[in-house]
């Protein structure tokens, strides 16, 4: 995570915040081996599922959509964790992250846009792959998580343009 914040800092500067994101949601605890800062994974996460914040989904993605992707392999990496806080915590940045994408979806098609929203191509490249393989574990509590996420899927993107993201 140190090595991408130093690569983004020095050849993009736009993407400075959610390189500093990742490096928050990826920091190892200075006096214990091997274990993670839960203070500031768990911080970063409750600054995710804020709408109006620096840090949240939204102004992190004010130049590309596509640059969330990192923070978003990470936040699903949290629901494995241990730490039922740290899971937790990252589930409800999850279901921050498709709210936002499904508000941001119906404002570009209620605002005429003719081409298909960067909101939902990120809903349907990048996160559904990730709820469907997680919907295979075998660890029940873990699986638990992404029902928990896809059943958000489905209730906040039901009356999208999209079939890939609403049920039947």
């Amino acid at each position: 995570a140190e090595l991408l914040h130093q690569l983004m800092e020095r050849h993009f500067h736009e993407a400075r915040s959610i390189s500093d994101c990742i490096v928050r949601l990826c920091t190892m605890n200075a006096k214990r081996v091997g274990e993670l800062d839960y203070d500031s994974s768990i911080g970063t996460l409750q600054l995710l599922a804020k709408e109006e914040d620096v840090m949240s989904w939204k102004s992190l993605s004010s130049v590309s959509t596509e640059w969330l992707f990192p923070a978003i392999q990470v936040c699903f990496h949290h629901l494995h964790d241990e730490d039922g806080v740290l899971a937790r915590t990252s589930l409800k940045a999850l279901r921050a992250l498709v709210h936002v994408a499904a508000w941001e979806s119906r404002a570009s098609t209620s605002s005429g846009i003719e081409n298909q929203c960067v909101w939902t191509k990120l809903m349907e490249s990048k996160v559904l792959p990730l709820l469907r393989a997680g919907i295979h574990l075998k660890d029940s509590g873990v699986r638990r998580f992404y029902i928990q996420l896809l059943i958000t899927v489905v209730k906040e993107c039901t009356g999208l343009g999209s079939e890939h993201l609403h049920g039947d």
